[in-house]
């Protein structure tokens, strides 16, 4: 494997990752943010064998294809990964002292989600590619399915922060992951399902538009 290739692999998740941490006003211990980037590149490979497995139980069903659809893409590959990149944060950061103010659940959920976008990333990577091509995937990566684990992941961790922080709630919890996994699903499914190339366009433009605005407007509200 071309070793630019790997480079332009990463590079969208890096990108992200400099932009959300200059947006800390505290930021985080450096090993810290390592370490859970390097936790979210590891759990997206667990993620890879339980959607497999669960896709291959899937298909011994005898499910209409639309209803296979929604099954796959909002109750397997979304659910499985928003669950993962939050359970390296639940395992990792939780207990830690440095787990200190109410921005933080949502700025490591997000260093993990960009740990687990650089793998999916460098494995798309893998088919042969020239230079411009590659460079041209990692815009579109950059822009798109990176940034769809980020605010997806952001989102999640604003109730994360609500709950640690706040209420210790666990619906706060559930209703966290429920509304990050959804946002997920829709966001595939809608991909597959919209077959006009500029119709797609427009939709992943408007879409990931509203998830950041979102997501900025719960980042602020804690960090008031």
């Amino acid at each position: 494997m071309n070793p630019m290739n790997i480079f332009l692999g990463f590079l969208p998740s890096i990108l992200w990752l400099n932009f959300y941490l200059r947006e800390d006003v505290r930021p985080e211990p450096k090993y810290l943010v390592l370490k859970i980037f390097f936790l979210g590149i590891l759990v997206a490979f667990l993620a890879i064998f339980l959607e497999f497995y669960f896709l291959k139980i899937l298909f011994f069903f005898n499910i209409p294809p639309f209803l296979f659809q929604i099954l796959k893409f909002f109750l397997i590959i979304a659910l499985v990964e928003e669950f993962l990149k939050f359970l390296v944060v639940f395992l990792f950061i939780f207990n830690h002292p440095e787990f200190e103010e109410p921005v933080d659940g949502m700025i490591y959920m997000i260093i993990s989600a960009l740990g687990f976008a650089a793998t999916e990333n460098t494995l798309i990577f893998l088919s042969p590619l020239n230079f411009l091509e590659a460079l041209e995937l990692s815009l579109l990566r950059f822009f798109g399915a990176t940034f769809l684990h980020a605010l997806c992941s952001g989102i999640f961790g604003f109730f994360v922060s609500l709950y640690y922080f706040q209420t210790r709630k666990k619906t706060d919890l559930l209703f966290g992951f429920s509304l990050s996994t959804f946002l997920h699903g829709f966001y595939n499914f809608s991909i597959i399902s919209i077959k006009d190339p500029s119709l797609q366009i427009s939709f992943i433009f408007f879409f990931l538009f509203a998830l950041f605005v979102f997501a900025s407007f719960l980042f602020k509200r804690l960090k008031k």
